[in-house]
């Protein structure tokens, strides 16, 4: 993963320059294991990392690699159920909610559910503590919310795209990433960002964090799914559909339209 101590001697930029910098056409995946990165994060590290190098070979390279390797999964089916922001161990959490979507997506047939992010409350909001050094009551706080997920619904298979809320575990040393796929066999596509296929559909997916590379939309796509601003919202110009969050957790400064839980179908 790339939150990751730097040192004083190299600023992250730097760094990403560092990693791409080692990347040729066959060493990607070798790459990837050796500095922690998703599929996603190293792709980010290439984009941030192009304009710096002088060399016109290098950056075609690099380009060529982007996209080879721009598709993180690729899936067959036509229906998808839609969620973002559970946000479980927040006091507005709602699990009722989500076992509702999931029954609801039986009953229509869906193949597959689409997490777009922020499935934890993490440590968000816990600086505090860290500050005080009160690390044992974060964990137990982060723990806790792992553990609620031993009920989550397994009748529809779930892919997830890891939100901010996610990726603050990282501030105690847990990767809530492989804890998904390790404890409860969910399949995570990284943070942030990410391109999937849909039935040869290109879809973008993207739940917005900070300091963090991964790749970025510019790629022509179908349809781009977004989570993060807790409201429902299309945009016609990117084509580009918010899901709301899947929680009673309604007030967002990044939504101007009114906020309701929700959850949606996805037909290819």
């Amino acid at each position: 993963m790339i939150l990751q101590s730097l040192g004083d001697q190299m600023t992250q930029r730097e760094y990403y320059y560092k990693i791409a910098s080692e990347l040729n056409e066959n060493n990607f995946f070798e790459i990837s294991n050796k500095y922690s990165l998703s599929q996603s994060e190293l792709l980010g590290v290439i984009e941030l990392s192009l304009s710096r190098f002088d060399s016109k070979t290098k950056r075609k390279k690099l380009e060529r690699l982007l996209h080879r390797y721009q598709y993180i999964k690729s899936f067959p089916y036509r229906k998808y159920l839609l969620l973002s922001d559970t946000h479980y161990g927040n006091v507005s959490q709602n699990v009722s909610y989500v076992t509702m979507a999931y029954e609801f997506g039986m009953d229509q047939g869906v193949d597959m559910a689409l997490h777009l992010g922020d499935v934890f409350e993490g440590c968000s909001g816990k600086t505090y503590l860290i500050r005080e050094r009160k690390l044992e009551k974060i964990q137990k706080s982060c723990n806790e919310q792992l553990e609620m997920l031993v009920n989550y619904p397994t009748n529809i298979p779930t892919v997830i795209l890891l939100g901010n809320h996610d990726i603050s575990f990282f501030q105690i040393g847990i990767d809530v990433a492989k804890e998904l796929e390790q404890r409860y066999h969910f399949s995570v596509i990284g943070y942030g960002g990410a391109y999937i296929k849909c039935h040869y559909r290109k879809i973008y997916l993207e739940h917005f964090i900070k300091y963090v590379p991964y790749i970025n939309d510019h790629f022509l796509y179908d349809l781009k799914l977004r989570g993060h601003s807790h409201c429902f919202r299309y945009s016609k110009n990117s084509n580009s559909f918010t899901i709301a969050s899947l929680s009673d957790i309604h007030e967002n400064k990044n939504c101007k339209e009114p906020s309701f839980p929700g959850f949606a179908i996805l037909t290819i």
